[in-house]
């Protein structure tokens, strides 16, 4: 008006709302899958096509005994029991695209060993070019002494049933002879 004061306003409004939306079924969506990540008992990891490690699930300190902190941005051979093991994984990936129950033998931040299994394949990037590998790794160390421990007293129980049953014969053959 002829004081100054402002008597209509003019604008423009947009309806955001599906934004809005969509917004948040992302938010809930990476939640979902950060609890996943963070919660699974296996191991997720991701490397780069250097061999780097980029991302790794919290049950990397349950497994090798390091936090996710301290490995990332290490290369990958750091927790290889023997590194010409991650070059033979390697080259069965590149010949078969993924691999599933792979077993490998990793060392801890003690210096222990770990027997592990890992299905694997290579991730891509946007354009579909190959941006490293990503894959779960399953801790079997206390399935293989396990299994050791089994073998151990199947070749106990051969050896005393192989001593008893020669100890049977011998009496068996003295018998027989006064017999005779």
């Amino acid at each position: 008006d002829a004081a100054g004061r402002p008597v209509r306003w003019a604008g423009t409004n947009i309806d955001i709302t599906d934004k809005k939306r969509a917004e948040e079924a992302l938010r809930e969506s990476e939640e979902k899958y950060r609890m996943i990540i963070e919660e699974m008992q296996d191991l997720f990891y991701r490397t780069d096509n250097t061999g780097r490690i980029t991302m790794l699930s919290p049950s990397a300190f349950t497994i090798a005994g390091y936090s996710p902190e301290e490995l990332i941005g290490q290369d990958a051979t750091i927790v290889y029991a023997d590194k010409k093991e991650r070059e033979k994984f390697l080259a069965i990936l590149r010949e078969k695209g993924s691999v599933d129950s792979f077993p490998l033998v990793l060392k801890t931040r003690d210096g222990s060993v770990r027997h592990v299994t890992t299905s694997s394949h290579f991730y891509r990037d946007s354009n579909g070019n190959i941006a490293g590998v990503e894959g779960v790794i399953h801790d079997v160390t206390e399935l293989r002494r396990a299994e050791d421990a089994l073998r151990m007293s199947n070749k106990k129980l051969n050896l005393l049933s192989s001593v008893t049953r020669h100890d049977i014969r011998n009496q068996l053959m003295a018998l027989m002879a006064f017999l005779e």
